[in-house]
C-alpha cells in the first residue's frame, strides 16, 4: 500500500470513530434511541474532523466527549466538528473535563472507603440512593470486592457511562476488569449507527 494510500485509509478509519462517537453522544445527549445522519451530507465533516484530530494530535473519541461535555445542555452540530471554533473549545475543556472525570472518581473512592472501614456492609454502602454513586463506580467497586450479584445488576449503566469517556481506563486503573474491557470494545465496534431498514 502506498503512503497516499495508507493516509486516505487511516483518516477514514480515524473519521469513522468520530462518527460512532458523535452519533452515540448525540443519542444520549437528545435522548433518543437512534441517530444516523447520512453520510453523502456529512462525510466530508467526519473527513476533516478526523484530518483535523491527526494535525493535533487528539484522540478522536476525546475530542468528539470534550466538546459535547463543553456544550451542554446543547450539543454541538456536525458542520462545527471540525472548525476552528470547536479545536478551540476543546483545548479550553480537555483538561478541566479530564480533572472533573478524576475528581469525580476521587470523591467516590474516598467516601466509599471511608464509610466500609467503619464496618458497614458494601453492599449497603453501595446501594444506598443518598451516597450517589454512580453506576461505573458501584460496577467496579463490586467487582473489587467480589460482589458478583451486584456488580451485574448495574452492569449495563456501567458499560453505558464507560463508554462516554476515554479516561475511565486511567482513573479507575485495575478496578476495571479486563472482561468489561473487552466487552467494552466489542460494543464500540458494533456501535457504527445501524441502519433500520
Amino acid at each position: 500500500m502506498e503512503d497516499k494510500d495508507l493516509h486516505k485509509s487511516v483518516v477514514s478509519r480515524i473519521a469513522l470513530t468520530i462518527r460512532r462517537c458523535y452519533c452515540m453522544h448525540s443519542r444520549w445527549a437528545r435522548q433518543i434511541d437512534r441517530y444516523d445522519p447520512p453520510d453523502h451530507k456529512y462525510g466530508k465533516y467526519w473527513t476533516n474532523a478526523a484530518i483535523s484530530c491527526v494535525t493535533n494530535r487528539i484522540h478522536p473519541a476525546e475530542y468528539i466527549e470534550v466538546l459535547f461535555a463543553a456544550t451542554r445542555p446543547r450539543w454541538p452540530e456536525i458542520r462545527q466538528i471540525a472548525s476552528a471554533w470547536a479545536l478551540e473549545l476543546y483545548r479550553k475543556n480537555m483538561e478541566q473535563h479530564a480533572n472533573r472525570e478524576r475528581n469525580k472518581f476521587d470523591l467516590q473512592i474516598h467516601a466509599f472507603s471511608l464509610i466500609t472501614s467503619r464496618g458497614i456492609d458494601p453492599v449497603a454502602v453501595l446501594t444506598d440512593e443518598r451516597r450517589e454513586f454512580d453506576s461505573l463506580f458501584i460496577y467496579a467497586a463490586a467487582e473489587a470486592n467480589g460482589l458478583t450479584e451486584l456488580a451485574e445488576s448495574v452492569k449495563e449503566g456501567a458499560l453505558a457511562k464507560y463508554l462516554t469517556s476515554v479516561h475511565y481506563d486511567y482513573i479507575y486503573k485495575d478496578m476495571i476488569p479486563d472482561s468489561f474491557k473487552r466487552t467494552a470494545i466489542k460494543m464500540r465496534e458494533g456501535t457504527d449507527v445501524r441502519r433500520m431498514d
